[in-house]
């Protein structure tokens, strides 16, 4: 009984509008069936609705230069990344995309530039891009035949670590790789490739964001997520 009644509260708090149109009680969803369940009130369903519309925010990054920083909040059916210019202040929308945006945030060397990571109608191949200010359209800083992922940000604050691997659509890559790259958002042409990883267990977040010492040498640790085992990984750039 409990089961039902759970699913019917969970339908009836979106349709708010209810009490307004005078109904006394919520008739069933047409696809549930119903049988011995006690009529449900519109009114409790409108009581119940906010408390099924939590929207919470996670804090992604600050600003590079203001006290202003960027989370990740539900906006419509997907999350999106939002400015927050004070505390308490109201949020201002900064992506709307059909895709949710969770990570990204204001390039330092350009700080009205936003750099963000996002993949595109849910194909899981997610690609990096830098939106200018006043643009609506994103600038595709990634190849687009390869999955990328943010690792981290050097100390001079003016190139992002990103891990590139091939896409394996037959699932028959024996010998899969991957790529770790320095990119300038603001010139992505000149992307400078430090090593190449093998397999894929180098899961996101084993890189230390903004831990990367500037210079020729580079001293990384990964940690592989299938394994449980630690590498450090020290990389010259390759030409």
């Amino acid at each position: 009984m409990r089961s039902l009644i759970i699913p019917l509260l969970a339908t009836a708090a979106t349709v708010v509008a209810i009490g307004a149109h005078g109904a006394d009680v919520l008739p069933p969803n047409a696809n549930l069936k119903a049988d011995g369940l006690p009529p449900i009130p519109a009114e409790l369903a409108v009581k119940v609705a906010p408390y099924t519309e939590f929207k919470p925010a996670t804090a992604v990054s600050w600003h590079p230069q203001k006290r202003e920083l960027v989370v990740a909040r539900r906006a419509g059916n997907t999350t999106q990344l939002h400015r927050v210019a004070a505390p308490g202040a109201e949020l201002a929308q900064l992506t709307d995309y059909a895709e949710p945006v969770r990570e990204g945030g204001w390039w330092p060397k350009a700080p009205s530039v936003l750099v963000f990571a996002r993949d595109t109608g849910g194909n899981e191949q997610q690609q990096v891009y830098r939106l200018d200010a006043d643009a609506r359209e994103p600038v595709l800083l990634t190849d687009a035949a390869r999955r990328h992922d943010i690792a981290g940000i050097t100390h001079a604050r003016d190139r992002l670590l990103v891990g590139s691997t091939d896409l394996d659509k037959t699932g028959r890559r024996e010998d899969p790789t991957v790529d770790l790259m320095l990119v300038d958002p603001l010139d992505p042409a000149k992307r400078q490739k430090l090593a190449t990883l093998p397999g894929t267990g180098w899961g996101e977040g084993a890189l230390p964001p903004r831990l990367l010492p500037d210079g020729p040498l580079r001293q990384s640790h990964r940690q592989r997520a299938f394994r449980g085992g630690r590498r450090t990984l020290c990389a010259r750039p390759q030409p």
